[in-house]
Formats: structure tokens, C-alpha cells, sequence
């Protein structure tokens, strides 16, 4: 739709109210109509859409259902800047700075035309919005033209000003918390604020603080800009105030982000009318162009959310799954940087991409060979076919993966959840409940309860007499995916130290999910399920299952390795076991899992046939190359002293008695000649000292 200004050839023939007037109420025409349409995806885009088990695709998030927006507009013309109007709301904010501060002048920053063009377009629009006046300030602070999704936007920079505020420690909350919360919500909107602190009033002896300089003149500003460091605070606070009757009920704000979310459509339409209530009795202003009223799914800070959960953003995956193979290390934080932003939508991030973070590493000479273009190209499969998040439900039990290999931690929080067979479409398990229905068979369940002591499992057991999409069945859905690289002193833990470890860091990584709440940690390592009875074992494992014990709605399941391998891909290295004196006994019996029951097994599938096989590949050939660099530092030679040389002066009161039998002597010496390493330093040590030592060594 063209600007309303377009249609006023004779501008100069009318007044300037009755020109507000038409632009403000053409404006309110555009933003009703303005809807952008969802287009249809290619196969090839269906096909990368394509997510694992236990949960609907990206493809399926429900396209957006259009409702009667208009009435709201109408209704609440007042709290939608509908001619650009910014709002006044009487709060008179403060610049406090540290005592003894001086006046702050720096140097303008030189401009090219280009940016020149925009500085002056953007103080002229802040003058006639009365954001700004011109000032004679001791003051003044340099500016500079940002670019923000390829517009440019004019910030002043208040680096040096920062320095010297008070800080400003109200708190933002979690966008975690913000996310999760909309559990079960229907119907969402988005509400938000037009042009953000700028509708913040500064008190007029403060003013000259945040005074800045340009090529056309010295201004001050009268409302906040973006830049100052206490803004978000400040702004957060306001509205905060403004809705604090709804917050946590169904609205909530992130500065100037608001999200309203409904159950029903009735009861949204009321909550709609109440927060836009608060925020015209507020004199707040809502840009009505970043309003989305009534969906069921859309982006929310920075995430794509629905009913069904949390997904990716289809458009910044595919500026992902086009980039090619970075050349040199600027190109490759850029693909990272992309990639950190999806992680937690990817099983065992940090594993697969550890190739690739290693060329990072200060003094790492460029080498992009196969192993690295494995990690690039599983990396962006794995983002391809990124599931929906599951929200979790507050009082469903959680079961909890972990696993360790020779260099990673890696864990995967899940959650049995009711689903409708039509929100599955794409998947196995909705071909696989097609055909049980067909043949006339009863409802299968998709999942089994994760222990004999607690049916997690309820629900789900007859199908919908009228539609068999409309059937509610029982899955795994993936909350949470975390993974993280061992650290140098971790490499040398045992088996079970490592596995006692992915345990204790994933519970300390879903604190927030798990404190307080009943769930199933599920292992492959038998020895864990003594974690909390750990008895004379080393400081190490102790110290963690204290950690275990203050989980009492933790119980650990020893999940039988063979059906627990899809999760634990990666090679091990032999290492000893630490010496324990008997654990309580394992009364516990290994989990069984069929092929269409075990939800990570069929994660793995669903991403890719051969994902499984690709991680495992990437994964020891980023093992062999750690090996290689970071090999074993060559053994120190030990001569006996001469008996003659040592000498008797000092006595103890105690004596220490160690002797090994011949043949264990014997077996050691038959595994050392066998290994190559040990043989060339056996071939230095040719003289008698060794055999001094033991008369069997043969280094022939």
C-alpha cells in the first residue's frame, strides 16, 4: 500500500489538522488490511522441514486465522499511533551519574553523504515529534547510523555516558520464562510500542546530559533515545506498571514487546480489551504496523511460537542453508554465530560442530578438509529438520537423557504429552497410527512409562468416533536439548565419572524445569543408579551425589546399552574404572525399548537414516585429530640409584613393603612388547639396567 501522502496533490490547499486527520485515518485503512500472505512451501522446502519424532514439524504450525481487528483499532484509536503520534506518559526519568563527573564533549564523527542524508531526515522527523530541541549544553556526544535489517537507523553513542551512570538494576525477565509460559494458549498477540523509549519524558535539568552533537547543529533530547544504558530498565519498569493486573495471567512484557495469550477466542478478545485499555488510561502509543492481533502462531522475540510450540524461523534457516562453505575465519564466525542462535533446536549441538569451533582457536592455522566439511554439512541437516519445542507442563513428570563420550557431554529433556493425531502429519508415528486404524487395530501407544515404579503414561487409549485425526494420543515431545565439549582434566575421567558428570551438568543446565519436580533420568551406565548411595568411592563422585540428593524426585534408569547406542554414537577409549568398595546392589532391571517405542532412536531417523552414522563419523575423526594434537609428552627415563650412592643417614619409623609376583612381571612385559610405542623405548633401554631390574625382559 502506497504512504497516504501520495494522495494529497493538493497538500497546501488544506489545513494541518485536516491533513492529520486523512493520514491518520488512511493509515488506520492500511493496518487493517495489512496482512502478509503465507506462501505455500516448495516439496524441496517440505522435505527440510521434515522433524523428528515426538513432535509436529515446522511445516505444521498452523497458518496464521485472521479475526476481526478492526473493531480493536476503532475501539481503542487512542492507543495506536496511528499518524505517528508518540505517546506522553507522565514519567519523568532521572540521569544520575557518579559524583565528581565531569561535562563530557567529544569530537563529531566524520559522515560519508550518504549517512549525512540520514542524520538530517532523522533529526527533522524528531523535531517535528518534539523529541529533541536545540541545546547549548556543556555536553554533547558523537553520532552514528546503524544498520538494522538493512535500514539505516540513527543512534547517538553513549558509550562514554554510560560509564559514569548509576545503573539501573531493575531486572528483565527470562525470555525462557516469557516463551514457556504461553503452555496451552490458543489464540496470541503481539503488541508493540511505537518507536520504544522514545515516549519516556526527561526531566528538563537532565536533559542537557544527554545533549549530542552532528554536522547541522547541537541538540538535546527531550525523550530517551536508544543508546543510554538505563533504558531498558526504565522502559521495562513503565510497563511493568502499566500492566501489572495482567502480568503472569495472560499478558506479558519484555521492554517493549507485549504478548497476550488466550485459551479460548472469547476470553482473548477480552483480554485484548483490557490491556489495550491500560495502555491508552497510560497514553502509551502502539505501532500499529508491529501489531499482530489474533493468531495462532507468529514470531515472538525472536522465535516462531504456536500452539503447538516453539519452532524455528523459516526465513533465517534458509539464509543458513545457503551459505557455502566458509573460506577463511571471518566466514565461518559469521556461520556459527547463525548456528549458536538455532542451537537449542539441535541434538548435541556442541558435538557436531567442535570441528568447526576448533579452527577458532587463537593460533590454529586454516585446514577445511573432510572432517570439517562433514560438521558444516550435518550442522545444517540437523537445523533443517529442527523439531517443535514442546512447552513444558507444570506437574507432568520429565524424563531426562544424558551421555558422555571421549570428549562431549550431551543430555535431552522430554516430556509425555497429549497430542491430536493431525498435529503428527509428516511424521512416522502419523503413518504408523494410519495403519494401525485402518486395519481396525486398537489405539498403540507411541511411548512406554520410563520405569515399573511410575506410569508417566495415561490417556490416549480409543480412537475419535467421528474423525481419526481428532484422536488423542500419548508421545514424547523434546523440551530441551543441551550439549557441551569436556574440558582438558575432564578427558582423563572414567567411564563412570564421565557419565556421573553429563548427569549432574544436565541437572544443574534444567534446574529450572526439574527442581521440585518428579522425572526419570535415563542411562546406558548401570553403575549410576547408585549415585545417591555411593559408598567409599572416590571425593569426585561423592561431591556429585550429594548433587543427585537434592533431586528426591529423581529416579535413575539403567537403560540396556544395546538400545541405548543411539545415543551414545561415539567410540570409547579403555580406561580403569576408580576403585570402589561395593556399592549397594542393583535391584533395578534394564529398560526395554522396540524400535518403534525408543523416541531417540527415531529422532535419529527422522532427521536423517543416516544421521547417527554421520555424528559418529564427524565425531571420531574430530577424536583422532585432538588425539593426534595433543599426544602423549615423550616418558621421562628413570635410572635406580647405586646402592652404593644411597645414603643411610635418616631413619623413619615406619617401613613401606611393595612387590609384584613374577607373573604379573610377566604379563605386563608380554603387553608392553606388543605395543609399538613401548617397544622403541624399551630398545633405548638395552642396557643391564633393565634387566637388572627383571631378568625376562627381551627387547628382541
Amino acid at each position: 500500500m502506497h504512504d497516504p501522502n501520495e494522495y494529497l496533490a493538493k497538500e497546501k490547499d488544506i489545513t494541518k489538522e485536516e491533513k492529520d486527520s486523512i493520514i491518520k485515518y488512511a493509515t488506520l485503512v492500511q493496518a487493517m488490511v495489512q496482512r502478509k500472505a503465507e506462501e505455500k512451501p516448495t516439496v524441496q522446502e517440505e522435505e527440510l522441514m521434515k522433524s523428528p519424532e515426538g513432535g509436529p514439524k515446522t511445516a505444521e504450525v498452523p497458518d496464521p486465522e485472521p479475526v476481526p481487528s478492526d473493531r480493536f483499532l476503532q475501539e481503542h484509536e487512542l492507543a495506536f499511533g496511528l499518524d505517528g503520534r508518540l505517546g506522553t506518559h507522565n514519567t519523568q526519568l532521572e540521569i544520575r551519574l557518579r559524583p565528581g563527573t565531569k561535562e563530557i564533549s567529544l569530537t563529531p564523527y566524520h559522515a560519508s553523504p550518504a549517512k549525512r542524508e540520514v542524520i538530517d531526515k532523522q533529526i527533522e522527523e524528531w523535531l517535528k515529534l518534539g523529541v529533541i530541541e536545540p541545546s547549548k549544553s556543556a555536553w554533547g556526544f558523537p553520532v552514528i547510523v546503524v544498520y538494522c535489517n538493512s535500514k539505516p537507523r540513527l543512534c547517538v553513542d553513549y558509550r562514554r555516558l554510560n560509564e559514569v551512570a548509576v545503573p539501573d538494576e531493575y531486572p528483565l525477565p527470562k525470555q525462557t520464562d516469557i516463551l514457556h509460559a504461553l503452555e496451552g494458549a490458543q489464540w496470541l498477540t503481539t503488541l508493540d510500542a511505537l518507536a520504544g523509549f522514545t515516549q519516556l519524558t526527561i526531566k528538563e535539568e537532565d536533559r542537557e546530559k544527554l545533549a549530542f552533537r552532528c554536522h547541522n547543529g547541537h541538540w538535546q533530547p527531550t525523550k530517551l533515545l536508544f543508546g543510554y544504558r538505563n533504558g531498558p530498565a526504565e522502559f521495562q519498569r513503565v510497563m511493568n506498571r502499566i500492566l501489572s493486573r495482567f502480568l503472569w495471567q495472560f499478558a506479558l512484557v519484555y521492554i517493549d514487546d507485549i504478548v497476550i495469550y488466550s485459551v479460548e477466542f472469547e476470553d482473548h478478545c477480552n483480554h485484548l480489551d483490557q490491556v489495550l485499555g491500560a495502555i491508552e488510561e497510560a497514553e502509551i502509543t502502539l505501532s500499529p504496523k508491529k501489531c499482530h492481533i489474533g493468531y495462532q502462531s507468529l514470531l515472538l522475540l525472536g522465535q516462531k511460537v504456536s500452539r503447538l510450540g516453539l519452532s524455528t524461523h523459516k526465513e533465517k534457516v534458509d539464509a543458513i542453508l545457503e551459505l557455502e562453505p566458509p573460506k577463511n575465519v571471518p566466514t565461518l564466525q559469521t556461520f556459527l554465530g547463525m548456528m549458536t542462535y538455532f542451537s537449542s533446536y539441535i541434538p548435541f549441538y556442541s558435538w557436531i560442530v567442535a570441528p568447526l569451533f576448533k579452527l577458532l582457536k587463537k593460533g590454529t592455522a586454516w585446514s577445511w578438509e573432510e572432517k570439517e566439511q562433514q560438521a558444516f554439512e550435518l550442522a545444517k541437516e540437523a537445523l533443517a529438520s529442527a523439531p517443535v519445542m514442546a512447552y513444558p507442563i507444570i506437574g507432568k513428570p520429565y524424563r531426562l537423557y544424558t551421555d558422555a563420550c571421549d570428549y562431549g557431554l550431551g543430555g535431552i529433556l522430554q516430556q509425555v504429552q497429549s497430542i491430536k493425531i493431525k498435529d503428527l502429519k509428516g511424521t512416522k508415528a502419523y503413518k504408523y497410527l494410519r495403519g494401525e486404524y485402518d486395519k481396525g487395530n486398537p489405539v498403540p501407544r507411541m511411548t512406554i512409562p520410563a520405569s515399573k515404579q511410575r506410569d508417566d503414561v495415561t490417556g490416549g487409549d480409543t480412537w475419535d468416533k467421528q474423525d481419526f485425526e481428532e484422536t488423542t494420543v500419548q508421545v514424547e515431545r523434546v523440551i530441551a536439548y543441551w550439549s557441551r565439549i569436556l574440558k582438558e582434566a575432564e578427558r582423563n575421567y572414567s567411564p563412570t565419572e564421565r557419565k556421573a558428570l553429563a548427569l549432574k551438568e544436565a541437572l544443574v543446565k534444567f534446574q529450572v524445569y526439574l527442581e521440585g519436580a518428579e522425572f526419570v533420568a535415563i542411562t546406558d551406565h548401570a553403575a549410576l543408579t547408585w549415585s545417591k548411595t555411593y559408598n567409599n568411592v572416590n571425593r569426585r563422585l561423592m561431591t556429585w551425589g550429594l548433587v543427585f540428593s537434592a533431586y528426591p524426585g529423581m529416579q535413575i534408569v539403567h537403560r540396556a546399552g544395546r538400545v541405548h547406542d543411539n545415543a551414545d554414537p561415539i567410540s570409547r577409549l579403555r580406561r580403569r574404572t576408580p576403585y570402589h568398595t561395593s556399592p549397594l546392589a542393583d535391584q533395578s532391571t534394564p529398560l526395554k525399548l522396540n524400535m518403534e517405542e525408543d523416541p531417540l532412536r527415531n529422532l535419529y531417523k527422522e532427521i536423517n537414516e543416516r544421521f547417527e552414522e554421520k555424528l559418529l563419523r564427524v565425531a571420531s575423526a574430530f577424536t583422532q585429530s585432538y588425539k593426534i594434537g595433543n599426544s602423549q609428552k615423550p616418558i621421562k627415563k628413570w635410572i635406580p640409584t647405586p646402592a652404593e650412592a644411597i645414603s643411610y643417614q635418616t631413619t623413619t619409623s615406619y617401613s613401606v613393603e611393595i612387590s609384584i609376583n613374577s607373573e604379573e612381571i610377566t604379563r605386563f612385559i608380554e603387553a608392553y612388547k606388543k605395543d609399538s610405542h613401548f617397544k622403541q623405548v624399551m630398545e633405548e633401554f638395552k642396557c643391564t639396567t633393565i634387566h637388572s631390574i627383571h631378568p625376562s625382559i627381551n627387547t628382541r
